[in-house]
């Protein structure tokens, strides 16, 4: 057999074997089918007449990486021709893969996911597994510990608890190969978490087939009410769940909270009411009903009396340095192009205040800063701020260019929530349900106070950004 000729049998078996597994089985909203393997077969004769050559001369990995680097800009510049695209990226997958390339891999991947309907995270799963059984660095073991972690990650907002388990799995192998015991400790506690987490799913899960029978009872709605408030952290969905179950307290917690508060006093009190619950509940539930009570007594702070206030400051503290704070990761996001933080103007804990860039400069009282991402369901999150328990979202719900980001309630409505999608180089994309345009800086400027904005991803570093951890940020206390 020539070359050419096991170029092609190799490049049709794959194609075969990818439109065959890692596929939805229904197209999601925006994304068309895989073409049929007859069209696909014809375009990959083209592809082989075009870079047939290229592909049998390219031995050594960074060759491999040069040609996929290739492959993926002819496809990106192949419009109008959807096959022809899917094929191109295909074989740039395919030669990433071969030079164990995982960034360029990904890199595909995540452009075949935004117009096809594949199963990007079973991709870069097999991807990473593939990666992980081959002789490397421990700095590359590292690197791959923590791709895998991430996926982990992706994978338990998507709902899919066995891909997350094999993920982290992966994860915690590469991080003894790194031979890093804090890293292998700090993953272990994790796959313990995600464990816990799958079997809370899977009662929830049960708990709603439950209530498609017996809408009313009692110990299925508190099931399910204490998964979605306490899990994926939607009170708006959950309290309705929680206001029909079998625990009294949470019940009256979540009657009172469904009828809103409008005073100061009314906001402060629904916070004691959630302090008074934390000890009642297991480790994930006293995290988020510390969180909540948190967030009703920010809510409250501005307009409480001195006594009052001091009460609540304390609580505040009481939450920050406590046992379930572990449990909580706080993030500093930090915009490529400025190197400068996304922040809340002024330190302000209003509603509707403007999100800016600003210096690395959070203390302790004001962290204005220091964001964390919520699950909120099918790979998006709520990313709130922890000075103001409010959550970034688009001003007036907006869809249009150039709409400015400020800070909300963190319910889920689509214009509150992000999704998290890797570029290159460990920098990330923040893309808004409702709108589809990134999160970026207005007029690409570096200056600092320069106001946060929607926009599309035009490929400039000012629509990209690193999500740090907080407490090893510059400048972090």
């Amino acid at each position: 057999m020539n070359g050419s000729r096991k170029v092609g049998l190799n490049l049709l078996i794959m194609v075969a074997l990818l439109a065959a597994n890692p596929l939805l089985a229904e197209e999601p909203q925006g994304k068309i089918a895989v073409p049929e393997l007859s069209a696909q077969a014809d375009a990959t004769k083209l592809v082989l007449e075009v870079y047939g050559k290229e592909l049998n001369s390219a031995k050594t990995n960074a060759q491999k990486q040069a040609l996929a680097a290739k492959l993926i800009a002819t496809a990106n510049e192949n419009v109008g021709d959807p096959v022809g695209r899917f094929v191109l990226l295909k074989t740039a997958l395919d030669v990433a893969s071969q030079a164990m390339d995982v960034e360029t891999a990904f890199t595909t991947i995540n452009a075949l996911d935004k117009t096809f309907a594949i199963d990007a995270l079973e991709l870069k799963e097999k991807m990473l597994t593939k990666a992980a059984g081959v002789k490397a660095t421990p700095e590359q073991h590292k690197s791959l510990s923590d791709k895998s972690a991430t996926l982990a990650e992706e994978a338990v907002l998507q709902g899919r608890y066995d891909l997350a388990k094999r993920m982290i799995d992966v994860a915690l192998d590469t991080g003894r190969k790194a031979n890093d015991p804090a890293l292998v400790k700090k993953l272990a506690d994790r796959k313990a978490a995600i464990g816990t987490q799958a079997k809370q799913f899977a009662d929830a899960k049960q708990a709603l087939e439950v209530l498609d029978k017996s809408p009313t009872d009692a110990d299925a709605n508190l099931l399910v009410g204490k998964y979605i408030c306490f899990v994926e952290a939607d009170y708006k969905r959950g309290l309705p769940y929680l206001a029909k179950g079998s625990d009294a307290a949470l019940k009256e917690l979540a009657t009172v909270e469904l009828k809103g508060a409008t005073t100061a006093q009314e906001r402060c009190s629904i916070g004691d009411m959630w302090w008074n619950t934390t000890d009642k509940q297991d480790v994930t539930g006293k995290k988020q009903a510390q969180i909540r009570a948190a967030y009703w007594y920010k809510q409250a702070l501005p307009e409480l009396s001195r006594l009052a206030k001091d009460k609540a400051e304390k609580r505040l503290q009481a939450i920050e340095t406590s046992d379930a704070k572990p449990g909580v990761v706080w993030v500093k996001i930090i915009n490529q192009n400025s190197e400068l933080c996304l922040a809340v103007s002024a330190g302000s804990r209003n509603r509707g205040e403007r999100v800016t860039q600003w210096d690395d400069v959070t203390t302790p009282e004001v962290p204005d800063q220091y964001w964390r991402f919520e699950p909120a369901g099918d790979g998006y999150v709520k990313i709130v701020n922890k000075n103001s328990g409010l959550c970034l979202g688009v001003f007036s719900d907006s869809r249009d260019r150039g709409a400015p980001i400020v800070q909300w309630d963190p319910d889920n409505k689509p214009d509150k929530l992000w999704k998290i999608e890797p570029v290159k180089n460990g920098y990330v994309k923040v893309v808004n349900k409702n709108s589809g345009f990134c999160l970026n800086v207005s007029r690409q400027s570096r200056e600092k106070g320069a106001d946060i904005i929607q926009w599309d991803d035009d490929g400039g570093t000012n629509c990209y950004w690193r999500v740090q951890d907080a407490d090893k940020a510059k400048g972090s206390k």
